[in-house]
Parts: structure tokens; C-alpha cells; sequence
């Protein structure tokens, strides 16, 4: 029989940010499905969504917890961690999935409200130092982590209907760079997926104009679906290196 700390030794958790819907919850159901594996899906309001992906883990034989908090916030970020260190006897993170985004009224910066951007930078960007810096120190004293940030092929080629939220989301492919030059050593491997225009509630809500823009742009004259990110994550989460 295992001693609690064998247990603790041998869990392996894993938190997916905005991981209530769309593409979160979609990568949180893939790593349920991994041995060992308890899934800590965090939400802001959607509460029902967070208890809904939930359910369908447990009913599927997986593990699955939700914690709330607003990731753009270091205070509720520096909560939730402590809770989630006090419910699981300080075991660290195996992996943390920083996948929380939000385009608040797509415009352009002459249409955009101050409110509207610094909003769109706290959730696309900030959020990403806030859980690293809360979450990251466990991760490290162990010598073995995965971190991965979601970015947006819009950090790459830009994207003119949602300037705050490119400039926020290229924030994120450089914080991925800097991250992995100073944790590998350690043992931590950071990555970030770029995915092109994909099909969730966020886009839908984006409106008809930027959806249309979207396919337009996409080599494919379509939307990809969450499971192709979910596989992306699949694929990084398998690697060594």
C-alpha cells in the first residue's frame, strides 16, 4: 500500500487556465485521460461550464476539480494557487496550461476604448507572468515541469479587427522565449501554440465581420476545431525535449 506521500509523489496535476469552455476544456478532457492525472480546470464566471467539463471527466473515469479566479488579477491568481497547494498538501503543478484569452469588442486602436485594451492586456498578457510567478517556484524545486502558453498566429502576421488583442498575444510568444531559456536548465520545458482561427465561443462572439475576415485569411477557407489544438498540446506534452 502507498503512504500519502507516495500518492503525492506520484499525482500529477494539472492546471488548464479558462478551462471552462472551448478550447480549455478541451485540453482539459485529453489530460484526464491520462493516468495519474487529476485536472484542475479554472474559470472566472462561467461556473456552469467549469462544472459541466468536470462532470463529463468524472463520468469518464477521470479526475477533475475547479477552482475560480480571475487569472488577470495577481491577487486572486496568488489564491488560487494557495488553495490549490493546500488541497493537494503542496504537490506542484506537472503541467501548467496557460490558455485564458478574451477579445473584448473587436476594433481597431482608433475605435478601442482605454478600458477595452488594458483589459485585453491583462488577460491575453499579465495573466501569463501572473500564474507562472505563482505556480512556477513547486515546479522548479521538483526539476521537472511543462509549461505551455497559448498564443495566436495573429502574433506572427498580425491581425487589423483585433490590434490589442495581437500586440497582447505577441506579449505571450516572447515571455514563452525568455521563460524557456531560464527554466530549462532546471529541468522545465515552456512552449506556446500558435493556432490559427478556430472554431469556439470566442469567435463567435468576435461577430459575423471578424469571422468572416478569419476564413478569408486562413489558408484552409475554414475554422479549425479545438481538438486540433488539443492535439498540438497532446503532441508537446509527449516530447522531451
Amino acid at each position: 500500500m502507498q503512504t500519502p506521500t507516495q500518492q503525492q509523489a506520484d499525482m500529477k496535476l494539472v492546471l488548464v487556465t479558462g478551462g471552462s469552455r472551448g478550447i480549455g476544456a478541451e485540453i482539459a478532457k485529453r489530460y484526464a485521460k491520462r493516468p495519474g492525472t487529476t485536472v484542475l480546470i479554472n474559470f472566472q464566471k462561467d461556473e456552469k461550464g467549469a462544472l459541466s467539463t468536470a462532470r463529463e471527466i468524472s463520468e469518464a473515469g477521470g479526475k477533475a476539480e475547479i477552482y475560480q479566479a480571475d487569472v488577470s488579477s495577481p491577487s486572486e491568481v496568488r489564491r488560487m494557487a494557495e488553495k490549490i497547494h493546500t488541497d493537494f498538501h503542496g504537490t506542484p503543478l506537472s503541467t501548467l496550461i496557460n490558455n485564458a484569452g478574451q477579445i473584448i469588442r473587436p476594433s481597431g486602436w482608433l475605435e478601442a476604448t482605454d478600458e477595452d485594451i488594458e483589459r485585453t492586456i491583462q488577460v491575453n498578457l499579465m495573466s501569463v507572468l501572473w500564474t507562472t510567478r505563482a505556480f512556477a517556484p513547486k515546479m522548479l524545486s521538483t526539476g521537472a515541469g511543462h509549461i505551455v502558453n497559448m498564443t495566436t498566429t495573429y502574433a506572427i502576421n498580425g491581425a487589423a479587427p483585433v490590434l490589442a488583442y495581437t500586440a497582447a498575444k505577441a506579449g505571450v510568444r516572447t515571455i514563452t522565449t525568455a521563460l524557456a531559456a531560464e527554466f530549462g536548465g532546471s529541468g522545465i520545458r515552456v512552449n506556446a501554440i500558435a493556432p490559427g482561427n478556430i472554431w469556439t465561443r470566442m469567435t463567435e462572439e468576435s461577430g459575423e465581420d471578424v469571422n468572416e475576415w478569419a476564413v478569408a485569411t486562413t489558408p484552409l477557407n475554414r475554422l479549425g476545431d479545438v481538438q486540433d489544438v488539443a492535439d498540438a498540446v497532446d503532441y508537446l506534452e509527449n516530447a522531451s525535449f
